[in-house]
């Protein structure tokens, strides 16, 4: 007789995982298939924790085993899962919809078949699945989430700002907790401080910042912005505002509301039309611009392009992390624009793909400084010797965009909704050009388009150079 049943064994494994221990709960749950290899569950939650620790490939294999045995919903939903993680969206779309034939109003089920429908580029058809999803459960936040997203990349801002409020009820996006009501747009007494917080990504802080000066403007009072310490110093060039602070340090005395600042286009009914996209509203420092002029004199006279191929990589978030492997490259790839002539490159990449420098492509000539940039107020000041800036999605691209340089943003098939589908241009930043790829993961055909447009701009750079 065995010493522990396959019951005993799977909830063993699943205490194992639910307390971190990824390995031992795979380990365990394997022992508990061969003592009951009809187990449906323990197959279907060996595929959660093979989906969780990267290897989606085996985790449909246990997913369709999990199926033979019982035909539930659940298990076609999270082969689906898996499929999407695979990037074979067409198989995630039809293990949604099968899962969604066996319970209708599977509002997890229909979440994820939107998603997938959004990937693919029907947005349409994906925000009318979230919509079925959140009449299914009128409290399903995924399905808010992912509506607005939807409706902001459609341009449809009345519905996006407002269903994007459902992020405060994701465990992705724990609430700031500063102990201060919320600000919803109420007029401010002169000495009423209201503090605007950055809640995501530095892109967002970057982008979403503008609206610190106009809120100043409107409703009064002392305005402060809360980044992290990296920005602090860029943050404190933005115009007409009281002040910014810094996460950890105290907030000010005077401050008796805070807000979100990325509710503030809801505060300000903003849509496509009234943006406020001045062309620059972040300043670098000329004291800190003239520190590079030496280093930028090495270069040969050419057309200066600043370059960063790969964001972040927020290992500790899946969902995150998968859309980081998406949108970021290596430098080898761009080796199509290095045998463009008339071109000096400019290094714009921090951690570990910057070690890619030390064997750039071909042709390409490349200063790296990023060493003597201890946050965006250093980049910002290497930025300001540059011509042009070629970047993937990411926080880069916001800075030099609000900088008001020229940005080519090069985006993965399933772009941002900011970037508002196929848009060329940016409603958010006059001087940002998008490319995006026509197929996933098509780094070459994008480079390629990329390529043959820079090759046009720096020929009419040399040109009017020569003419003057």
């Amino acid at each position: 007789m065995p010493k522990y049943s396959a019951e005993q064994m799977y909830e063993s494994a699943m205490a194992h995982y639910n307390n971190g221990d990824k390995p031992t709960a795979i380990l365990q749950m394997q022992e508990a298939l061969a003592l009951k290899p009809d187990y449906d569950q323990a197959w279907n939650n060996r595929g959660n924790f093979l989906l969780q620790v990267g290897n989606a490939f085996d985790a449909v294999l246990n997913y369709e085993r999990a199926i033979t045995i019982r035909d539930a919903p659940e298990y076609h939903n999270n082969r689906g899962a898996a499929l999407a993680e695979l990037n074979r969206w067409p198989e995630a779309e039809m293990a949604y919809r099968e899962a969604t034939k066996r319970r209708p109003k599977f509002e997890h089920a229909l979440t994820n078949l939107g998603n997938v429908l959004k990937l693919m580029d029907r947005v349409p058809e994906a925000r009318k699945v979230y919509e079925e999803a959140i009449e299914a459960n009128k409290d399903y936040v995924d399905a808010h989430l992912n509506l607005s997203f939807a409706a902001l990349e459609q341009g449809d801002f009345t519905v996006g700002w407002r269903e994007y409020e459902w992020r405060w009820k994701s465990n992705q996006l724990p609430p700031r907790g500063l102990p201060l009501p919320e600000w919803r747009g109420t007029n401010l007494q002169d000495q009423q401080g209201l503090i605007l917080y950055a809640e995501q990504g530095m892109g967002d802080a970057l982008q979403f910042s503008r609206y610190a000066s106009l809120i100043k403007e409107k409703f009064g009072g002392r305005v402060y912005v809360e980044v992290r310490p990296a920005l602090a110093r860029i943050m404190r060039t933005l115009k007409n505002i009281d002040g910014v602070v810094p996460f950890g340090d105290a907030v000010p005395a005077d401050a008796q509301f805070c807000c979100p600042l990325m509710t503030c286009p809801l505060i300000f009914g903003t849509q496509v039309e009234t943006i406020p996209a001045t062309r620059q509203y972040l300043w670098a420092d000329p004291h800190r611009v003239d520190s590079f002029t030496k280093e930028i004199a090495k270069l040969p006279k050419n057309f200066l392009i600043g370059v960063c191929w790969a964001g972040e990589n927020r290992l500790g978030n899946p969902g995150a992390s998968a859309i980081d492997r998406r949108r970021s490259t290596t430098l080898a790839a761009l080796s199509p624009l290095a045998v463009i002539p008339g071109i000096s490159w400019v290094s714009l990449q921090k951690g570990p793909p910057s070690e890619q420098i030390k064997a750039p492509p071909r042709g390409m000539t490349i200063l790296d400084c990023m060493d003597d940039c201890d946050d965006w107020y250093d980049t910002a000041a290497l930025i300001q010797h540059l011509d042009m800036v070629i970047s993937v999605d990411t926080s880069v691209a916001h800075l030099a965009a609000a900088l008001g340089k020229p940005t080519w943003i090069l985006s993965r098939k399933d772009a941002c909704w900011r970037w508002m589908g196929d848009r060329r241009d940016s409603p958010w930043y006059p001087t940002v050009t998008h490319y995006r790829m026509k197929s996933q993961n098509d780094w070459e055909g994008l480079i390629g388009e990329v390529s043959a447009d820079l090759r046009e701009v720096v020929k009419a750079h040399h040109t009017n150079v020569r003419a003057a």
